[in-house]
């Protein structure tokens, strides 16, 4: 309320910092420490906004897909800080000369509206939940324990070999200061909701698969971080994105990077590291 009646736009162009823990029990306090996400967030008045928006955009959930017609006022920076193309390093004109980030559509003031906390990962168990993709009433399709027999120190689920990834990496981190707490986790809540999604037949088994997927996550970080500290990196993060997939061989993302790392290691790594990218929130 105070931003919108205090600094009065149609659209606000914010950082995004993605805040994680990998524990089943974990502690959250206020300041928290997270990694900046690429490229940012927004947020924008409706009647700026197509109503119907086109199939394919690169980072379209990134970018508010503003009505040709209009003519908004903005706060923040419309290329969220990173005046970079990620292309243009590849010797690639993706863009034709125009921004990634879209129309150019630059602020009117020179007011910060801040950034978007966003927590990426609560606990082990959203990693769960994401994984399995289950939701109370739905026909369960594989038990969570069928997953982990499948996965090894070199091929892991996306969502889970980038939670690896973002608590290895200390490139450019970020500390988020609201002056109070901002998250407050129903923990009995949480835990049972993944008991129920890992479709086991009962809470002990529920349980028992999913320390063995905590334990093949952890496997996995061990590792990866051995690769990180002897300089194996992705060669453009921050400033690229985390889970994205382009199905190149430009390792222009982390998830493109993973997936190249233990191509070579393990010919399933890609088809086990790769999920249904559509439904996730972004990164």
């Amino acid at each position: 309320h105070d931003l919108l009646e205090g600094h009065p736009a149609d659209i606000y162009y914010m950082r995004w910092a993605m805040l994680i823990s990998d524990s089943l029990d974990p502690e959250w306090s206020n300041p928290y420490r997270g990694h900046w996400g690429f490229p940012g967030k927004w947020m924008a008045r409706r009647d700026m906004l197509k109503t119907q928006v086109e199939k394919g955009r690169f980072f379209g959930h990134h970018i508010p897909p503003v009505k040709t017609t209009s003519n908004p006022q903005v706060l923040g920076d419309y290329t969220y800080g990173l005046a970079w193309d990620p292309f243009e390093s590849l010797g690639l004109n993706m863009f034709k000369g125009k921004s990634m980030f879209g129309r150019e559509l630059p602020a009117y003031d020179d007011y910060n509206p801040g950034l978007i906390a966003h927590f990426w990962c609560r606990s082990f168990y959203d990693m769960v939940l994401k994984t399995q993709r289950y939701n109370k009433g739905e026909t369960c399709t594989a038990t969570l324990s069928a997953t982990v027999a499948n996965l090894t120190d070199t091929a892991v689920p996306d969502r889970v070999g980038a939670l690896a990834f973002l608590m290895i990496s200390d490139r450019e981190p970020v500390v988020v200061d609201a002056g109070h707490d901002l998250l407050f986790i129903d923990k009995d809540l949480e835990k049972k909701l993944a008991l129920e999604a890992t479709c086991e037949d009962s809470d002990e088994a529920a349980l028992q698969s999913i320390e063995s997927f905590h334990d093949s996550y952890l496997a996995f970080e061990e590792r990866l971080n051995k690769e990180m500290l002897a300089g194996n990196y992705p060669e453009h993060w921050p400033q690229t994105g985390l889970t994205m997939d382009t199905h190149t061989n430009f390792n222009m993302t982390v998830m493109d990077w993973l997936h190249h790392l233990y191509d070579n290691e393990n010919d399933t790594a890609t088809s086990t590291l790769t999920v249904d990218t559509s439904t996730l929130d972004g990164d």
